[in-house]
């Protein structure tokens, strides 16, 4: 199986869980610069499995730290 059609696979099985939709946590603005609704220290598999939920549940404004360089 093709890497595109793993992705649409994915797609689709994630459709199944009413995975996305619009954000329910409220913007929120600070002058000092941008604010981010969680921020996970560590993206190996708890941290990844935690933004993935939060992403479930339709927070989206996060940001994931890791001292490895991605990939």
């Amino acid at each position: 199986m093709s890497l595109e059609a793993l992705n649409k696979r994915v797609e689709q099985d994630l459709s199944y869980l009413a995975f996305g939709g619009p954000d329910w946590v409220r913007v929120t603005k600070h002058p000092e610069g941008h604010v981010y609704d969680a921020v996970i220290v560590g993206g190996g598999q708890s941290g990844l499995s935690t933004a993935f939920g939060l992403l479930r549940e339709r927070v989206s404004n996060i940001l994931v730290i890791d001292e490895n360089k991605e990939g």
